[in-house]
Formats: C-alpha cells, sequence, structure tokens
C-alpha cells in the first residue's frame, strides 16, 4: 500500500454517503493535519490547566481614575483576605 492509498483511507470529510463514498488524498490530508491541530490544542490546554502561570499586580488608582468609574467600582468591589498561617509577619511585605 502506497503513501497515497494510506492517505487516502485517513479522509474523514468524505462528499458523498458513506455507500458510495471515494476518499481522497487532499481529504486525507486535512483529516490528518485536523486531528493534529486538535491533539495539539488539547495537550496545550491540559498543560496550561496543569501548570497555571500566577501574577499579582497592585496598581495605585489615579484621581482621574477614580472620578470616571465612581460608578462601577459601587458595583464591583471585591476585597481580599489572604492568610498565610505558617509565615512570619517579618517576612511578609508589599
Amino acid at each position: 500500500m502506497s503513501f497515497s492509498q494510506k492517505i487516502r483511507k485517513l479522509d474523514v470529510f468524505k462528499k458523498i454517503p458513506e455507500d458510495i463514498t471515494e476518499a481522497t488524498n487532499r481529504g486525507g490530508l486535512i483529516s490528518l493535519l485536523t486531528a493534529a491541530t486538535i491533539i495539539a490544542f488539547i495537550v496545550i490546554q491540559t498543560y496550561k490547566y496543569l501548570n497555571p502561570d500566577y501574577q499579582s499586580m497592585i496598581l495605585p488608582m489615579r484621581r482621574d481614575f477614580r472620578r470616571k468609574m465612581k460608578y462601577f467600582l459601587v458595583l464591583c468591589r471585591i476585597n481580599v483576605d489572604i492568610v498565610f498561617p505558617k509565615v512570619p509577619c517579618v517576612l511578609m511585605t508589599i
């Protein structure tokens, strides 16, 4: 079986009913590329899920920003309470 026939067998994007289908090289190649892309996305997203990238940032709010966002700040107040039970206070700084 040649490489061309192997690729043709992988065609999952056939255009006519299954009982009278004809696989093509182009369809087999598209099937391979699609499967590889899906597998790559699954691997990448699983890796990102299992190894998150933590970032913390504290920015002072400017006065004009506060004035513009007054209504937003009232609706979206967020309080953060973090407890570090085994870290001495001497080591805790911002």
